[in-house]
C-alpha cells in the first residue's frame, strides 16, 4: 500500500465499520420509506413502474439491467406494484449513503466525518427526490458508490479481486444509467498511476467489465423478449420513426433495437451541441444548483477537503478529480430539462471532500496538543498560504482542551450542513410527503384524484382502441389498463416525442390512417396536422376525462 507522509498508518475497515454501515442504511431507508410516495406516478416514473412489472424496453437507453432489479422488488409483499418500485428506489437510496460511509474510510475520512458526509448527501433536495419516486437514479447511484468503494478497496488491499468486482458493476451499469460508465475514466488514471507496471491490475478490471457487459446484453435480450403495446418501442419510437428518419420496419430486430437504444438517438440533438456556449450555461446550472442541496458550510468543507486528499493521499486526490471532471464534461455539454438529477454522481465524490475537510480541522486540532509551540509554529509556516490563519485559529484552541473542542467542532459542522434544510425535511418526516417545489410530479395528495380519473377513463374505451397522449399520462395509462383492468387490447402512444422536430410524426399520421376504419382512435388534445391528411377531431368525455376523437 502507497505509504502516506501525512498519516503514515491507514486503518482497515472492521466490525464498527460493518455497524455503521448497517444503521446508516437502516436510517437512511426509515426516513425515505416514511417520506415514500404512495402509488402511481406520472412521467418517466409511471414508465418504469409498468415496464418493472411487465419487462419491455423503456425510453433511451433502455435501463434493462434496472428493469430487472426493479422486477424483483415487485415481489416485496407490501403495498401495490407502483409503491413496490417506488421502494427499490429507497432501498437503493439507503445503499448508496453505506456505501459513501465506507467510500469516506477508505478515503482515509474519520468515521464521524464520514458519517456526517453520507448525511449531508442523505438530506439533499435533489438526493431526497429521486429517493422517493420510481427512478434510475438512486440505482445508479448505488452501483457508482459500489464502483468508487472496490476500487479504493483494491488499492488498499492489492487485492485483485475488488478490482473485478468494481468492473463488473461498470459493465453492468450500461443496464442501469449510460453515464456511470464515465468513471471508466477516472479509474484507468488511478490504476495507471498506482499499478503501472502490474498486467494483473489490467486484466482483472477488464475480465469483471466484460462480464458485466454480458450480464447487461443478457437483461437487454430478456426485456426485449418480453416487449410489447407496453414498451418504448411501440409507444413512442416506431410510431414516430420518421422522426429520426427510419421506418417502424426499421426497428423490428433485437439487433436494431439494441442499436438505436444504446446510441441515445433520440437525445443526442441535445449532447456537445456547441460546447462554447453550452458549458457556460451548464456549468452556471450547476453551482447556482448547490446551494439548493448543500449549506454554505458544506460548500466550504468540500473545497477544504478536496485541498487536503491532495496533502493526505495525491492518488486518490486525482481519482476523484479526474472523475469529478469526467462528469462536469459530460453534465455541462447536455440540455434537457431534468439536468439537476445528474448531478448526483458528482455529489458522491464531494461529500467524501466534504467528509475530508472535517477530518483536517480536526486532525489539526488534535495533533496540537502535544507538539512544543515551536513545532506548531513551523507546521503553520509549511502550510498553504490560504489555510494558514485557519490552522492557527486551531491551533490556539486545541491548546485549551482538544477533546472538547473537537467534539464543538463536530457539532458546529453538524449545525451548519443541517440547519437550513432542518425544518423542511422533519417537515417531510411528519407528514410522509417529500414534495419538492422543483420537481413536476404533483403532491401526493394530488396522485389518488388523478389515479381515480384514470380508473374511470378506461373501462369506457372501445376494444382494441388507440390513444395519442403526452408523456406525463401515458405510461400511467398503461398500468391501469394493464395492471388494474387486465385490458392488454388498448394502445397508448406518444403524441408528440421529444426530437429536435415538433410535430406530429408522418409515421405516426400513416399509423392513424391505416387503423382509422377498424379502430377507435383518440388523442389527448387536437393533434396537428390531421387537417393535412383528411382528418379531423370531435371531443367528447371518457370517464371524467376529455379526449378528442379523431375521425375521417
Amino acid at each position: 500500500m502507497p505509504k502516506n507522509t501525512l498519516y503514515p498508518t491507514f486503518k482497515p475497515l472492521d466490525r464498527t465499520d460493518i455497524r455503521m454501515f448497517g444503521l446508516i442504511f437502516i436510517i437512511g431507508l426509515a426516513a425515505y420509506v416514511r417520506t415514500l410516495a404512495p402509488g402511481l406516478l406520472p412521467g418517466d416514473s409511471g414508465e418504469f413502474q409498468i415496464l418493472a412489472h411487465r419487462l419491455g424496453h423503456a425510453h433511451t437507453t433502455g435501463y434493462n439491467v434496472y428493469l430487472i432489479l426493479a422486477k424483483v422488488a415487485t415481489f416485496i409483499p407490501v403495498g401495490d406494484m407502483a409503491y413496490r418500485v417506488n421502494l427499490f428506489s429507497a432501498l437503493m437510496a439507503a445503499l448508496t449513503l453505506a456505501n459513501v460511509y465506507l467510500v469516506g474510510q477508505l478515503a482515509g475520512v474519520g468515521r464521524i466525518p464520514a458519517i456526517i458526509g453520507s448525511c449531508a448527501l442523505g438530506i439533499s433536495a435533489t438526493f431526497w427526490s429521486q429517493a422517493v419516486i420510481a427512478e434510475v437514479y438512486t440505482p445508479a447511484s448505488a452501483i457508482s458508490s459500489g464502483i468508487l468503494m472496490f476500487v479504493l478497496r483494491w488499492y488498499r488491499t492489492e487485492n485483485q479481486r475488488y478490482l473485478n468486482l468494481a468492473g463488473i458493476l461498470g459493465g453492468l451499469s450500461v443496464g442501469v444509467h449510460a453515464s456511470i460508465s464515465l468513471f471508466a475514466v477516472g479509474i484507468f488514471t488511478f490504476i495507471l498511476i498506482v499499478r503501472p507496471n502490474k498486467l494483473k491490475s489490467w486484466i482483472s478490471g477488464a475480465v469483471g467489465a466484460l462480464l458485466g457487459l454480458a450480464l447487461a446484453l443478457v437483461a437487454f435480450i430478456i426485456v426485449d423478449f418480453n416487449g410489447g403495446f407496453h414498451d418504448s418501442f411501440h409507444t413512442i419510437y416506431q410510431p414516430a420513426a420518421s422522426k429520426w428518419n427510419l421506418s417502424p420496419e426499421d426497428l423490428d430486430s433485437p439487433f436494431e433495437r439494441l442499436k438505436y437504444l444504446y446510441t441515445a438517438e433520440q437525445w443526442r440533438f441535445a449532447m456537445f451541441q456547441n460546447p462554447a456556449e453550452t458549458m457556460p450555461a451548464q456549468a452556471g446550472k450547476f453551482f447556482g444548483n448547490l446551494p439548493n442541496d448543500f449549506s454554505w458550510v458544506s460548500l466550504g468543507l468540500i473545497i477544504l477537503g478536496w485541498i487536503f486528499i491532495f496533502r493526505r493521499d495525491w492518488r486518490i486526490g486525482i481519482f476523484f478529480t479526474v472523475s469529478l471532471f469526467t462528469h462536469w464534461v459530460y453534465t455541462f455539454n447536455y440540455q434537457i430539462g431534468d439536468i439537476h438529477v445528474f448531478y448526483i454522481s458528482s455529489y458522491l465524490i464531494m461529500v467524501v471532500f466534504l467528509g475530508l475537510g472535517i477530518t483536517w480541522i480536526l486532525g489539526v486540532t488534535l495533533r496540537t496538543r502535544d507538539h512544543p509551540t515551536a513545532e506548531i509554529a513551523e507546521q503553520i509556516k509549511n502550510t498553504p498560504r490560504s489555510l494558514r490563519a485557519l490552522r492557527l485559529i486551531l491551533a490556539t484552541i486545541a491548546k485549551i482542551n482538544p477533546s472538547i473542542i473537537s467534539t464543538f467542532i463536530i457539532l458546529i459542522c453538524l449545525i451548519g450542513i443541517i440547519s437550513p434544510f432542518a425544518d423542511e425535511r422533519w417537515d417531510f418526516i411528519k407528514t410522509g410527503q417529500a414534495n419538492f417545489d422543483f420537481n413536476w410530479y404533483p403532491y401526493y395528495d394530488q396522485l389518488d384524484p388523478w389515479r381515480a380519473d384514470i380508473r374511470r377513463m378506461i373501462p369506457e374505451l372501445e376494444e382494441n382502441a388507440i390513444v395519442f397522449a403526452d408523456w406525463y399520462d401515458l405510461f400511467p395509462y398503461h398500468y391501469v389498463a394493464i395492471v388494474e383492468e387486465g385490458r392488454d387490447d388498448l394502445q397508448f402512444i406518444e403524441a408528440i416525442p421529444y426530437s429536435p422536430n415538433w410535430g406530429m410524426a408522418d409515421s405516426a399520421l400513416e399509423l392513424i390512417i391505416e387503423n382509422i376504419a377498424d379502430r377507435s382512435i383518440y388523442a389527448a388534445w387536437e393533434l396537428p396536422n390531421l387537417d393535412k391528411v383528411g382528418l379531423r377531431t370531435d371531443w367528447v368525455y371518457k370517464g371524467p376525462i376529455r379526449l378528442y376523437k379523431i375521425r375521417k
